[in-house]
């Protein structure tokens, strides 16, 4: 079994949905929080973080509601 100390401190959405250069954090060891408005960005947060760390779903046939407003692709950077 390999055990690793390293955790996301931040996250950085550029070019995903219709956020670019956002930073979100810093992250603390244990739980964490996120809150906000409706319609301020949790899910799509959500999304980035679940496609990153499980895989993104097949887009054959459908749209990408994550698709960046100003761009053809995603893209999201994890520090």
């Amino acid at each position: 079994m390999c055990e690793s100390n390293a955790r996301r401190t931040e996250v950085k959405m550029s070019s995903f949905g219709k956020f670019s250069n956002i930073i979100v954090g810093p992250f603390s060891p244990g739980l964490n929080v996120v809150y906000g408005p409706n319609e301020a960005g949790k899910t799509t947060l959500n999304e980035l973080v679940k496609g990153v760390l499980f895989g993104w779903p097949s887009s054959r046939g459908q749209g990408n509601s994550y698709r960046p407003e100003s761009a053809e692709r995603v893209g999201s950077l994890f520090f």
